[in-house]
């Protein structure tokens, strides 16, 4: 793949983008139907967290627990324990989902063409990328 001199990078969102975020939505809300309160409040506090600059993920991951039990009526080490627990299932549903089809070979000729690859996600790239199958070093910058 020849690539147009004029471009340096090429950014991905993870979320919806390498993957079908539906499916996984979907996978998600079949296992955890009788979760659906914590799931439906996770996904408020997390896109109420949107709108806020956070210096690194540990701030962003305990905001979220802090509104999470808020919301739930719950202490917040029930929410650690919970948000693990989503946080493997979700890695799971990932996996179980996969990445969307050619991805893999596109990836693949963006690394032999030699233009450096960004990686955006609302939380834990790393985690995510290993459970599609890719290795996160093959992105020059990955931002959580």
């Amino acid at each position: 793949m020849t690539m147009p001199p004029n471009i340096q990078a090429i950014s991905f969102d993870l979320d919806g983008t390498l993957y079908s975020l539906r499916r996984v939505t979907w996978v998600l809300a079949r296992r955890w139907w009788r979760r659906w309160r914590v799931l439906k409040s996770w996904r408020e506090v997390r896109e109420t967290l949107r709108a806020v600059v956070f210096v690194d993920g540990a701030e962003l991951d305990r905001a979220e627990r802090q509104q999470l039990a808020t919301s739930l009526g719950w202490s917040t080490d029930e929410v650690t324990l919970l948000l693990g627990d989503l946080a493997a299932e979700l890695r799971q549903a990932i996996a179980e989902v996969g990445c969307r089809r050619g991805l893999p070979d596109l990836l693949l000729e963006l690394k032999r063409s030699g233009v450096p690859l960004a990686i955006v996600s609302d939380h834990h790239v790393d985690d995510k990328l290993r459970a599609l199958g890719l290795l996160p070093e093959d992105f020059a910058a990955r931002v959580s």
